[in-house]
């Protein structure tokens, strides 16, 4: 289970992310809502550790990971799928799904093995460059290099961002400033927790 309780982020004097609160729990697909700029990327990557957070809890299986390198994250079982998929082009898409699992020293094999099942595209391209898929094969990609972080007692987690981006403005209705971040479980419950900042 991830918890996320009232997590603070900057960057420099900018105040982006204002006391943002959320649960992933096991078994369910959590999703991160708000207008673009509202603080979902920089949320993220707080969450994996790519920013330090100025204050908040954060905490994986009730061990706490804020400030903690992404590197050891993943040890921990979680990885992040970043917004604009950054695949390896040159390298083929079997390379591209091997490089998932450099923290991995055991169970490739049966993990790339559910990866085909998932998304069987990358079998047929396995030795494809990766750079000559399409958009949204790239992001399949990119979803299934994940799932060959450890995890401890039971399946990965992947913090996805951005999984069908575009591109696009904020609302100038809304204006800046004025976005919120929400959250919400598959089940239908949403809760509507903090304001954020502009990034």
């Amino acid at each position: 289970m991830l918890e996320v309780e009232d997590l603070h982020v900057s960057y420099g004097k900018v105040n982006a992310v204002r006391g943002i609160s959320m649960s992933a729990h096991p078994g369910k697909i959590t999703l991160v809502l708000g207008a673009n700029g509202a603080g979902k990327t920089t949320s993220m990557n707080a969450i994996a550790g790519l920013l330090k957070p100025d204050s908040g809890r954060v905490e994986l299986q009730g061990r706490s990971i804020a400030g903690t390198p992404p590197h050891k994250i993943v040890r921990l079982g979680m990885a992040l799928v970043p917004e604009g998929r950054r695949i390896f082009g040159p390298l083929t898409v079997a390379e591209n799904l091997r490089m998932g699992a450099y923290t991995t020293r055991s169970g490739f094999d049966e993990t790339l093995a559910r990866v085909h099942e998932m998304f069987p595209i990358l079998k047929e391209r396995a030795g494809s460059p990766a750079g000559l898929l399409s958009g949204g094969e790239q992001q399949m990609l990119a979803f299934g290099r994940a799932p060959h972080v450890p995890a401890e007692g039971d399946a990965a987690r992947r913090a996805v961002d951005g999984p069908g981006a575009r591109g696009g403005r904020l609302d100038p209705r809304q204006g800046p400033r004025h976005g919120r971040l929400r959250h919400r479980h598959l089940d239908g419950r949403a809760e509507r927790r903090g304001r954020d900042g502009d990034r």
